[in-house]
């Protein structure tokens, strides 16, 4: 199958309004960004002229469809990171919350209809051992009407957020995340109206995939899929059995049923 271009400077890119064709945003200069609406084929039927002023990381649509969340990193400034709400239909944008102190906004924005949530935080600085250390992010919420961002209630003081997926009923958030920062990845359920955490696996031996792209949710809403492997061998071995028992040693999809499924 032959591969076809379709424009060029994509930043990000998420569904379009009633899931058919894309929104993407280029890259527009030094310092800004555009947004685009495609058909299912491809083809750019709205170009928004109102630049947006540094460059999207990611972005996702409203629960309507009407408008998207986009998640950027204002020009000349590594040190912070804002969200912005973009109205389809009117063509403008703006301005609903600001990260400073070098926090980054990891993976995608969330809009569900509890508001908006999304991962953020900041590397930390490596132990006195030497060992290293993976960054430490946390899970916000703020209101699709802008203010301060505070942490998703419900999570827990000491929460890792990694990844998170809306549920297609937006009233439900998939989170992998830890318990503590030394407690393994696990996957997780927050029911944003209750404001409740429930643990959905508990794999000790399994480690899952924390990529932002690495979890999605069934149509339906009664399970979630991630990327997962068994823990590997810190020491080189050699196996004979067949290849179809060895793939617990390498990264699969899982389908996890969730309880509580579409109301």
């Amino acid at each position: 199958m032959e591969l076809e271009k379709v424009t060029n400077g994509v930043l990000a890119m998420s569904p379009g309004p009633d899931r058919e064709g894309l929104i993407l945003a280029l890259g527009n200069g030094a310092y800004e960004s555009g947004l685009v609406l495609t058909r299912d084929n491809g083809e750019v039927y709205r170009l928004y002229t109102n630049p947006i002023q540094g460059y999207v990381t990611s972005l996702s649509p409203s629960p309507d469809g009407n408008e998207v969340v986009l998640a950027v990193r204002p020009p000349g400034d590594l040190e912070t990171s804002e969200l912005r709400v973009f109205d389809l239909r009117k063509g403008g944008g703006r301005e609903i919350t600001r990260l400073d102190g070098n926090q980054e906004i990891l993976g995608t924005p969330q809009w569900t209809k509890q508001g908006i949530y999304f991962v953020a935080g900041k590397e930390q600085p490596p132990p006195v051992d030497g060992d290293g250390s993976e960054p430490l992010y946390d899970l916000y919420h703020v209101s699709a009407e802008g203010g301060a961002p505070e942490s998703a209630p419900g999570m827990g003081e000491d929460f890792v957020a990694v990844s998170t997926r809306v549920s297609p009923d937006g009233e439900r958030l998939a989170v992998i995340g830890r318990l503590n920062p030394k407690s393994p990845a696990n996957l997780y359920v927050l029911d944003l109206l209750a404001k409740s955490l429930k643990s959905v696996t508990t794999n000790e031996d399994m480690e899952i995939k924390t990529g932002p792209d690495d979890l999605a949710w069934s149509p339906g809403g009664k399970s979630v899929v991630i990327v997962a492997r068994g823990t590997p061998s810190t020491e080189p071995e050699v196996r004979a059995e067949p290849a179809d028992r060895l793939l617990r040693d390498f990264y699969n999809l899982y389908e996890v049923p969730v309880r509580g499924s579409t109301r």
